[in-house]
């Protein structure tokens, strides 16, 4: 199962990152080809590459590695890490804004936009959201 992903960014740099199921994924139509003196399967294998003859012309491309289900990404733990043909990239979380790579709590609380507590209740900022206590 493939997943688009699509962030919708408020005030603050905060995002809510939505997941949509798509028929397709960009890395399927993007290859980058090995380097390979006989275009054979045998030679295309040996240097860790994947071999593609279901076209008219037989052509070797590096395997993509999906670095965040590998784990050797760099993102926050409060993070999500999208997996990109030959790379990816990290989108923090919704109550936090960053890089992705850093990412720190956003203070709900300081910003009355952000927190629907009551005018009789009090904001307790959280890790990653709020609380309004009466």
């Amino acid at each position: 199962m493939r997943f688009c992903i699509l962030c919708l960014c408020f005030a603050l740099a905060s995002c809510q990152i939505e997941i949509f199921e798509k028929p397709y994924v960009v890395s399927e139509l993007y290859h980058l080809p090995c380097t390979v003196t006989t275009n054979t399967k045998e030679e295309c294998e040996a240097k860790g590459c994947y071999y593609d003859d279901s076209e008219n012309v037989p052509e070797c491309y590096q395997k993509n590695i999906d670095e965040c289900t590998e784990g050797t990404h760099n993102c926050d733990l409060h993070a999500f890490c999208v997996d990109l043909p030959y790379s990816f990239v990290c989108l923090c979380k919704a109550g936090f804004k960053g890089n992705g790579q850093s990412c720190i709590d956003i203070d709900e609380c300081l910003h009355p936009l952000l927190n629907p507590c009551e005018p009789s209740a009090v904001c307790v900022n959280e890790l990653g959201g709020y609380s309004c206590v009466e």
